[in-house]
């Protein structure tokens, strides 16, 4: 990934040849963690990995895909997936990796990912996007720090729920926000992104929660 002579992102595809193919997105590389700017997924299961690019452009967070670097069609360009807030003028957001899964059981798999901010309030959310019905769901609105998203059944019905990993940064003072991170929580999501059960709250500024499934018989 790169920022072509205009400003605006590229990205390459290469192997030990050189390089395959290019493209150039509307919007710039503007997230906060390394490598946090595409998340790499076979939806269709055909072998052929998917990748998928965010950039920023304003206050928007934009998707884009490319299905299979050897066509030339891109299924997703510009895909309007949220907007944004800011602190003093300045945007913090970054991309929280996670696998893809079949949430809606058609067979494909939805790009399942988070949005995290640093200071601003928005979004702080968990998202799935379906590509096939162009379709994006959400988790509630949540003023959680988030910064990991861990998948596995804690259920037994063969699933997997989506668990957040999050920190109590104390960096939201909006006292109409649920859930803001003056706490860390146990948040765990089900597959339609809604609350599994309230989410349980571990008091203390600037404690962390990093839960894991623990299977026995």
């Amino acid at each position: 990934v790169f920022h072509n002579s205009m400003g605006a992102a590229g990205l390459t595809v290469s192997n030990r040849n050189g390089v395959l193919d290019q493209w150039n997105f509307r919007g710039s590389y503007h997230f906060t963690q390394s490598n946090g700017n595409l998340i790499i997924g076979d939806r269709d299961r055909d072998g052929v990995k998917e990748i998928y690019v965010f950039t920023l452009a304003g206050d928007s967070i934009l998707l884009h895909c490319i299905a299979d670097y050897r066509k030339p069609e891109i299924p997703v360009r510009t895909r309007f997936v949220t907007q944004i807030g800011s602190r003093n003028n300045k945007y913090d957001p970054y991309i929280i990796d996670a696998q893809m899964d079949d949430l809606n059981s058609d067979g494909f798999g939805e790009l399942v990912f988070g949005i995290g901010t640093g200071y601003s309030l928005f979004p702080r959310k968990v998202y799935a996007f379906d590509l096939v019905h162009d379709t994006l769901w959400t988790s509630p609105r949540s003023g959680f720090f988030i910064y990991g998203i861990i998948q596995d059944d804690i259920n037994h019905d063969g699933k997997n729920e989506i668990i957040a990993r999050g920190y109590a940064a104390g960096n939201i003072h909006d006292s109409l926000t649920p859930y803001p991170d003056w706490n860390s929580y146990l948040m765990v999501l089900n597959r339609k992104l809604q609350f599994e059960f309230e989410p349980v709250p571990f008091p203390g500024l600037y404690s962390s929660i990093n839960p894991f499934v623990f299977k026995d018989d």
